[in-house]
């Protein structure tokens, strides 16, 4: 939408603001993100992304006056404070024991491989039961891994959930293998959600998480173990599922609404000037 978009803007002389939702990671393969975007990019009146990731694919190559700006993901704390846990059986959960969640597109970068080795791992170890909600590319990927997996049978591929809080509620932990990202909605969602957090080491993870909000891991042994102690509900993970819930508070919508619009009217205005 950018390609089209900002061909449209630029053609009937419109400003255009250009938002990055990801990091240079993303734009590897396809031609059309690789050089058209990235060329196209250059001559929009700014830039949004949500992290410093994103910020630094466009900082230094903007034209002119054009700025880049940081914006953080806004979170519904309010809504999410409202929503009650779902009923698990509901959707298929038919096992007594803990429960884990992913949540977010079935795509590449999102380390579905790990993720289900995790998954059979620990619902081995403790009979635990992984929701693998989202869709995408990959999700007949997925499906086929699943069935040729140890504990395929409590590794349920749910789609995507348009109402996705409850059954964050209902989770013992959130699990994250991604290898990039921009600042992800669904870790942010889990923190309101006070669902512990096991996230990849990565810097996008790193730049709005701490060891006091959430577990990192690296390898597969690594989140094994995180997700296990996460699990076990001690006193330290407590604490850190309090401290991220306090810590998502900032990630309102109105002050998210607030630096749109000073954004927005200082590009309309750079527009206004560019064209006299």
């Amino acid at each position: 939408m950018d390609v089209v978009g900002g061909s449209v803007a630029l053609l009937r002389r419109v400003p255009w603001v250009l938002s990055e939702r990801s990091s240079s990671e993303a734009y590897t393969t396809h031609f059309r993100d690789r050089i058209i975007r990235r060329r196209l990019g250059r001559w929009a009146d700014g830039v949004v992304a949500n992290s410093r990731a994103g910020y630094s694919l466009w900082h230094d190559s903007m034209r002119g006056a054009a700025e880049t700006h940081i914006v953080r993901n806004a979170v519904a704390v309010e809504a999410i404070a409202a929503a009650r846990p779902a009923s698990l059986e509901d959707f298929g959960v038919r096992r007594k024991g803990p429960v884990v969640i992913f949540a977010g597109r079935l795509t590449a970068e999102k380390n579905l491989p790990l993720l289900l080795k995790i998954a059979d791992k620990v619902s081995g170890l403790t009979a635990a039961t992984f929701l693998v909600c989202g869709d995408g590319p990959l999700r007949g990927v997925v499906e086929e891994a699943v069935k040729s997996a140890d504990a395929g049978d409590r590794i349920l591929i749910l789609g995507h959930q348009d109402d996705i809080w409850p059954l964050m509620k209902a989770s013992d932990a959130f699990v994250s293998t991604s290898t990039f990202e921009g600042q992800p909605n669904a870790v942010l969602e889990a923190m309101a959600c006070e669902c512990p957090l096991v996230v990849s080491d990565i810097p996008s993870h790193r730049e709005f998480l701490s060891a006091e909000t959430a577990d990192f891991a690296s390898t597969e042994d690594d989140f094994v173990r995180a997700i296990l102690r996460a699990l076990q509900g001690t006193p330290d993970v407590i604490k850190r599922v309090n401290t991220a819930r306090d810590q998502v508070g900032q990630y309102g919508a109105r002050a998210a609404a607030l630096a749109y619009e000073t954004i927005y009217e200082k590009a309309s205005a750079g527009h206004s000037r560019c064209a006299e």
